[in-house]
């Protein structure tokens, strides 16, 4: 298992968004969390990538892996920073260097060639605000797997995309998945597409409903929509 969460509780103030969540996730798995709006979906994948403490119950790692973390981003906040989409990428790479964080050759070396396996190295001077959406997030999904994180998070990341984008999203995914065999756990509205890449789904409602094979999830999710919690 390359992850164990035991017994997770997390609140805001006196109510509990998450309680009793116990799961294990395999290496190499392509976990699909899943639920409805307000069920603890991106609450849960924060406290998985350490962005919010304060949580009862235990979240533990086999060792220390690299991880990527994609946030969500809604269509009106797409980024208008100033930046370089080349600068961008280089961040996820900065990020985990000590001070002082200094760009090495091997460095430019690894931007260089996710840029051009995610075709972004035509665009790569280009200011990150002048894309379109689904360019924006595949230059974000570069900086997350720049560093091959071992795990990837990631909090809707087709939110706002148009079909083709997000197909492409998912297919980038699941070569990752197969290929670099990076463990991959997606929050995602898009239930076709989960149900199509995940190996197993996570279906939440403040407290876990199911947790197993996406094959196997049928009854699981009929049951959920009956009482209106999906």
């Amino acid at each position: 298992m390359i992850l164990r969460v035991e017994d997770l509780f997390f609140g805001y103030g006196r109510d509990d968004v998450l309680a009793h969540i116990s799961f294990e996730v395999a290496a190499g798995d392509y976990v699909g969390i899943i639920g409805a709006n307000g069920s603890g979906k991106s609450t849960l994948l924060k406290c998985l990538a350490g962005l919010l403490t304060g949580y009862r119950g235990q979240i533990l790692f086999d060792g220390q892996p690299r991880i990527g973390y994609l946030p969500q981003q809604s269509p009106e906040h797409r980024s208008q920073f100033p930046i370089s989409v080349e600068e961008v990428t280089a961040m996820g790479i900065l990020a985990l260097k000590p001070h002082p964080r200094i760009y090495a050759r091997e460095d430019k070396k690894r931007v260089e060639q996710i840029l051009k396996e995610f075709g972004l190295w035509t665009v790569r001077k280009r200011r990150i605000g002048e894309l379109s959406g689904g360019q924006q997030q595949r230059v974000h999904l570069a900086r997350a797997l720049v560093t091959n994180p071992q795990i990837l998070m990631l909090d809707e990341p087709t939110n706002g995309l148009d079909p083709s984008f997000r197909e492409e999203m998912f297919s980038i995914l699941a070569r990752w998945n197969a290929e670099a065999k990076t463990t991959i756990l997606l929050v995602s509205h898009e239930l076709n597409e989960v149900a199509k890449y995940a190996k197993t789904l996570l279906i939440l409602h403040r407290t876990l409903q199911y947790f197993g094979p996406a094959n196997q999830a049928e009854s699981a999710l009929k049951e959920v929509r009956k009482n209106e919690i999906f």
